[in-house]
This record gives structure tokens, C-alpha cells and sequence, in this order.
């Protein structure tokens, strides 16, 4: 009988893909709270300003969007 106890730590390769697992689901929550401020933005101003079409609203979750996909490529780097 051998008294080794089991090895609970992760390996490096699985250490490895948890750490991007959390990289890439940070970045993912990064950019949906981009995008929802952009909508929520656009929503205020078309309040705000009477407008009888949601015109600020599709021009900031469009902004948004490239504002989102600017900082996930900059992270990526």
C-alpha cells in the first residue's frame, strides 16, 4: 500500500485553459456592458429630445459596438 495522497492541483495545461477561459468570459462581459450602455445612452436622448424615431438610440448601440470591438482587439494584443 502506498501512502500517496492524489495530486489535487491542476496542471499547467489545465491551468492554462482556465485562465483564458476567465480572459476571454471577462471579455465578453466587457462588451455586453459597452453595448448596454450605449442602448440605455440612446434610449435617454430619445427621450430627452422627443425624437419620433429611435434614431440616438440605433446610432449609439451602433458606436457602442465599435467601441466594444476597439477594447477586445486592444486586449488581445
Amino acid at each position: 500500500m502506498s501512502n500517496q495522497q492524489p495530486n489535487n492541483k491542476p496542471s499547467g495545461q489545465n491551468r492554462k485553459k482556465a485562465n483564458l477561459a476567465l480572459k476571454y468570459s471577462g471579455m465578453a462581459f466587457q462588451m455586453a456592458v459597452i453595448m448596454l450602455l450605449g442602448v440605455f445612452a440612446g434610449k435617454y436622448l430619445d427621450r430627452r429630445f422627443e425624437t419620433e424615431t429611435a434614431i440616438f438610440t440605433a446610432l449609439f448601440a451602433i458606436l457602442s459596438v465599435g467601441v466594444a470591438l476597439y477594447f477586445i482587439l486592444k486586449d488581445i494584443k
